[in-house]
């Protein structure tokens, strides 16, 4: 034996090198493999079907399962935990923390206790749970089991929108109403059950125990489950939430609102150019009050005795609200005045005490901030004349022929029209038909702001339409209302074109309806008017008030001039 190693060839021996050398190769390869990341062979069609939920230990919707603290979710493939929040919630909420486990297309979900005897028991799995190329779940999933003879199947439905668009991701969260009142603070309370929107902002709750409710959508900024509403927007439904009682919980909309609760400052008060005062804020105020009453606005000298100038107007009157103001105000002497606003008279004025005020000549010309209508079809009887200016003119400088309101090149509409203040000028046209193109001739050199600067040197013309009844179609059906405590009430229709952006809207008392609408493509939503203000009310926490009800119609109304699109059945339910 001896000599048959001492007698091997270089050959040989340099073969068994090549053979362990190989064998170790392979070795490393397998570790190297058994190490990397799972992921789908290269090459092919590209992954785009986000996970499913395929079952669970216990199953869904078993009975009488014995004591334990596990729970298991398998997929139909390997998932991944999402970087940020919690994508599992246990319902009803465990008094600890549970611990989960991600384990390739498993969640292993242990509690801290075992199963309460008797209890129906909902795992929900968010949304945003993806797979390893980052493919979301369609929705969020639902699995049930109850340690008891039974399971519950309470059931509420609906869809969470912002700004008319589905909100997708949203946290909508269930409260039992004993736990909670009008002074909560809604920070420091997890919800006794939740679910997130999906993509078409819809949620469902399911096998819910009867009982009554707050339901409360959100938006969960910092993913800890609990609503901030001072800084969180949050949205609330339109009726009593009792699982087992009368009202129907499957289709409730709600509509995400914030909370306006930052005081507003003056930012900036000084003078501008045109001798006017301008004030920024640091948020929009409502300007209802000081529309009614410009003189809420007030220039005082500091001396106790020292002069008060009220202001006359202010450019943004005919706003609703605004984040600036520019005010006009009456001769002025030279010097340092402290601006008082009161634009609410529940809260307490904003000041500025250093506004100065001094003697320049005013050389900018005027502007036209705005006129209307604006240059798109509107019915005759939605006509409303009127022009902005950016500063106040003198009223006293037009003529019988600065404004010639024109059909043809040859017929002139007669026409008067009123300053309502020194920014304001509004029209009144003696007769307007339908199908007409209208053009106001405005002869520039005649109108002067009070520094006497020419809006302009030349002839300035503005134009806008009315609706023909040859281009118009008709959309005729029936409102349904199906919440009990709502059938008295009128509905708002709103009639949305989906070219133009125009909406038509029409209030309804009663079951049948009818409108003429331009020929297109609309998209239909509504809301009950149950303070018949004719604005939707998204309701309150503080204290807690119900939204209106609001609906949307699934489908685009089509419509064609001179035809009517019949038989639209539109359901608050």
């Amino acid at each position: 034996m001896r000599k048959s190693r001492r007698n091997c060839t270089v050959e040989s021996c340099l073969n068994g090198a090549q053979n362990r050398f190989s064998a170790f190769l392979v070795l490393l390869l397998l570790v190297f493999l058994s190490c990397a990341e799972v992921v789908s062979p290269p090459g092919g069609e590209v992954d785009r079907t986000g996970p499913w939920l395929i079952g669970s230990e216990p199953e869904n919707e078993a009975v009488q399962v014995a004591s334990g603290n596990q729970i298991t979710l398998y997929f139909s493939e390997p998932v991944m935990k999402p970087t940020s929040g919690n994508p599992v919630f246990i319902s009803p909420r465990p008094y600890m923390q549970p611990k989960i486990k991600w384990k390739s297309e498993r969640i292993i979900i242990t509690l801290a206790d075992s199963f309460n005897v008797g209890q129906t028991y909902i795992v929900t799995v968010s949304s945003s749970v993806t797979d390893l190329r980052r493919n979301r779940l369609d929705s969020s999933s639902s699995i049930a089991f109850s340690t008891g003879t039974a399971i519950d199947t309470g059931r509420i439905g609906g869809c969470i929108f912002k700004n008319e668009v589905a909100a997708a991701g949203a946290i909508v969260a269930l409260y039992d109403i004993l736990a909670i009142s009008d002074i909560t603070a809604y920070d420091s309370l997890y919800p006794d059950y939740v679910t997130t929107s999906n993509t078409e902002g819809r949620f469902s709750f399911q096998y819910l125990p009867p009982g009554e409710y707050r339901l409360v959508g959100f938006l969960d900024q910092n993913r800890n489950e609990q609503l901030n509403p001072f800084r969180e927007s949050f949205a609330i439904p339109d009726r009593h939430i009792v699982v087992g009682g009368e009202l129907p919980l499957e289709y409730i909309n709600m509509r995400l609102i914030s909370l306006d609760t930052l005081k507003p400052t003056i930012i900036s008060a000084s003078q501008t150019s045109d001798r006017l005062v301008r004030v920024r804020f640091s948020r929009k105020v409502a300007l209802d009050q000081l529309s009614a009453s410009p003189s809420r606005m007030t220039l005082s000298e500091p001396s106790s005795d020292g002069a008060a100038f009220p202001a006359l107007s202010f450019l943004e009157s005919d706003l609703a609200e605004s984040a600036s103001l520019t005010i006009y105000f009456s001769a002025v002497p030279e010097g340092t005045y402290r601006l008082d606003l009161e634009y609410d008279s529940t809260e307490a004025y904003l000041t500025d005490d250093e506004l100065e005020i001094k003697r320049i000549e005013d050389k900018t010309s005027p502007a036209v901030a705005t006129f209307e209508p604006v240059d798109k079809p509107i019915f005759v009887n939605q006509v409303h004349m009127r022009m902005v200016f950016s500063e106040p003119m003198d009223t006293s400088s037009i003529m019988d022929q600065t404004f010639m309101l024109w059909h043809s090149e040859t017929h002139v509409v007669p026409l008067t029209w009123q300053w309502i203040d020194e920014f304001h000028l509004w029209f009144e046209p003696e007769t307007l038909r339908s199908g007409r193109q209208y053009r106001l001739d405005v002869t520039e050199f005649d109108l002067v702001d009070l520094a006497g600067n020419l809006l302009g040197d030349s002839l300035r013309q503005f134009t806008f339409s009315t609706l023909d009844s040859d281009s118009l179609g008709w959309i005729s059906g029936e409102v349904v209302i199906l919440t009990r405590d709502s059938t008295d009430s009128p509905a708002v229709l709103c009639f949305r074109n989906t070219s133009s952006g125009q909406v038509f809207d029409l209030s309804v008392t009663g079951q049948r309806f009818k409108i003429d609408v331009p020929a297109g493509r609309y998209l239909l939503s509504g809301f009950i008017d149950s303070d018949k203000d004719g604005v939707m009310g998204n309701g309150s926490l503080f204290p807690f008030a119900h939204a209106e009800t609001m609906a949307f119609y699934p489908d685009t109304i089509a419509v064609r001039a001179r035809f009517e699109t019949s038989d639209i059945l539109f359901e608050f339910r």
